[in-house]
């Protein structure tokens, strides 16, 4: 049995162009960007480009091992747009951030191979 797609649900923002009545701005708050233009007085149209431009992003994410952008925008105004995600192939590094104190620490046992040794052996 096929495993299931994961599916994702960006909410985007879908206005007419303040300059062309025929054409649709839409832009997707959680991905930095992520943005694109429709000709269409459709508004059916402007959706489908808005996922066109989603997956576009996600499917660049996961070639370059990138971390995909969970959804959190919310507001009346955006219109939910459901995507799949594209599985990232290779391998992912995951990115920590951690305090200076950590940072020092780190730096410390560096210049102190007897540190080292005694971080290793905790």
């Amino acid at each position: 049995m096929k495993p299931m797609a994961k599916t994702l649900t960006y909410n985007v923002l879908i206005e007419r162009d303040a300059e062309n009545p025929e054409a649709w701005n839409v832009s997707v708050p959680d991905i930095d960007g992520c943005y694109t233009y429709a000709y269409a007085y459709d508004y059916e149209n402007a959706k489908a480009m808005a996922k066109e431009a989603i997956e576009g992003m996600l499917q660049s994410f996961a070639a370059h091992v990138q971390t995909i952008p969970v959804p959190k925008a919310v507001g009346s105004e955006l219109v939910p747009i459901t995507v799949d995600v594209p599985e990232i192939q290779g391998t992912v590094s995951k990115r920590l951030s951690c305090g200076q104190e950590i940072l020092d620490g780190l730096a410390l046992a560096r210049k102190d191979d007897s540190l080292h040794d005694h971080v290793l052996s905790q």
